[in-house]
């Protein structure tokens, strides 16, 4: 059962009642505002700041109720661990003369006050420069969506300076929060080891950043198959295991 912190009204009662029935000669009550009634007021909140610290050190005590490094030390002795966030990525598109490109690295502004970067030189054909980037920060709010005006924060010879994301960006991905990641931290308890069960595979795809959910079909595509879906934002994958 959870363990019960008492109430700051209890410590005071119980503080008062102790100097009462302490055996001090002429004290059989305390005045409102004598010293030794002050005296259990502070003593009795001292009191439940202390109750205050084992009620949390209870809670950290069992991997259902831990938080932060605690609920990360639990789940590391399953093999699970905090997803971290990731950055998004996709194309953008700008207006060229001839055969100009973007080199690999152009530093790229795009609505929001978002930054990203290409990762590789840009593919030109028909008047159009088409180059991958990737935001320099991470968060789901870098899934940009497609039309997103895109800038390059120096001028490139041959290229406009203005341009348009062409494909919605995706990728992006916040740190798993704390809910997310204690239910699989609970689910690797309760599935005990990895065998290849349907629940391990569900337990793998969900390892994945930016993967919020899994399923699995045996025998999907014939005896012997494993068909596991992944699901999340910007993410739909279909993967067969033979």
């Amino acid at each position: 059962m959870p363990y019960a912190r008492p109430t700051l009204t209890q410590l005071r009662q119980q503080a008062v009642q102790d100097v009462v029935n302490g055996g001090i000669p002429g004290v059989v009550a305390l005045l409102r505002f004598s010293v030794l009634y002050v005296l259990c007021m502070v003593l009795a909140g001292l009191a439940w700041l202390h109750y205050g610290y084992i009620d949390w050190v209870s809670l950290q005590s069992v991997p259902w109720t831990a938080e932060d490094e605690f609920l990360a030390g639990w789940a590391a002795l399953k093999n699970v661990f905090l997803k971290p966030a990731t950055a998004a990525s996709g194309p953008v598109s700008f207006t060229a003369s001839g055969t100009s490109i973007i080199p690999a690295g152009t530093s790229i502004t795009l609505t929001g006050g978002y930054v990203a970067t290409t990762t590789a030189d840009s593919v030109t054909a028909n008047g159009t420069t088409v180059a991958n980037a990737t935001m320099t920060t991470t968060g789901a709010a870098g899934n940009l969506p497609a039309g997103t005006i895109a800038t390059l924060s120096s001028p490139v010879p041959g290229i406009q300076t203005s341009g348009v994301v062409t494909t919605s960006w995706t990728g992006g991905a916040d740190i798993e929060d704390q809910t997310s990641f204690r239910s699989r931290m609970i689910a690797a308890y309760q599935a005990g080891g990895t065998n290849g069960k349907v629940a391990d595979y569900i337990g793998w795809a969900t390892d994945v950043p930016g993967v919020t959910r899994a399923w699995v079909t045996p025998n999907g595509f014939g005896a012997g198959t494993v068909v596991l879906y992944m699901f999340g934002p910007g993410i739909w994958w279909c993967i067969i295991f033979t």
